[in-house]
Parts: C-alpha cells; structure tokens; sequence
C-alpha cells in the first residue's frame, strides 16, 4: 500500500491512533528503515572488513516537535502512554509508513528518554513554552 497521509500510527488496545502531523517540525522527520545490525565485524589481517551480519533489521524514526506548551505536550505524552505495552521499558507498537518501500509495517518499538527544554514560561495565565523536543521509535 503507498503512502496514505500517515506517518506513524500508536496501537492503544485494538485500535491504531495517528500521531498527529502538527506535533511533528517540517524537515525534521528522519527514518530509518531496515537498520542492518553486526552480530560481529573485524578487519583480517589483509586489512579487509570481515562482517556478521544477522538477519534481523530495526528501522529507527525520530523527528522534533515544533516549539509547543506544556498543554500539547501533555496531549503527546498522554497519546504515547496510552499506547506503552510496558511502561517501564517505554514500548509501543506502531504501524509506520516505510519511506524505502512505500509500503505501511508493523514493529515493536522503545521510546528513549525525551528532553524537554523549557524556553519561556508565562505566569499568566500560567503556561510552559518549550523549544523543539525530540521525540524518536527504535524497533527491537
């Protein structure tokens, strides 16, 4: 299937839940589809690149949100709690659009650690502005 406006989409219970394009800063998203792992890689005595490559791949997406207040960002952060198949490790299930193939995939994904730099805050009415966060999906 090519591509249908969506980027992302969150399983929460048995639905999928788009992550929503205005969180996500244009020229800022970057996939990467398929990421070949080495299991083991040494040079031979030739000076030659000896690698054992297995055959699992992780594709990894990342982006930055616009500048946002700490109301949309409670709003993103809601979405990717919903969504965690284990809090503790951070995992999601996503359904994601694969630039390489055109084609929608299903993964297993982490959520590391999100920064939140706080730029300005207003007092009233009382609001959070941060700068651009980001936020990135690392297949397992």
């Amino acid at each position: 299937m090519a591509f249908n406006g969506k980027l992302i989409e969150l399983k929460t219970g048995n639905n999928y839940v788009e992550f929503p394009l205005q969180y996500i800063k244009h020229d800022s998203y970057k996939p990467t589809p398929d990421q070949r792992m080495e299991a083991d890689a040494n040079r031979a005595t030739s000076g030659l690149l000896v690698r054992n490559t297995v055959e699992h791949t992780a594709t990894k997406i990342e982006f930055e949100t616009p500048p946002i207040t700490n109301l949309e960002l409670s709003s993103i952060m809601t979405l990717l709690n919903n969504a965690m198949t284990n809090a503790l490790q951070r995992n999601v299930t996503l359904r994601y659009y694969d630039t390489v193939t055109d084609s929608y995939k299903l993964g297993n994904f982490y959520v590391p650690d999100i920064e939140t730099p706080i730029y300005r805050i207003e007092l009233n009415p009382p609001l959070v502005h941060y700068n651009s966060i980001r936020i990135a999906f690392i297949e397992y």
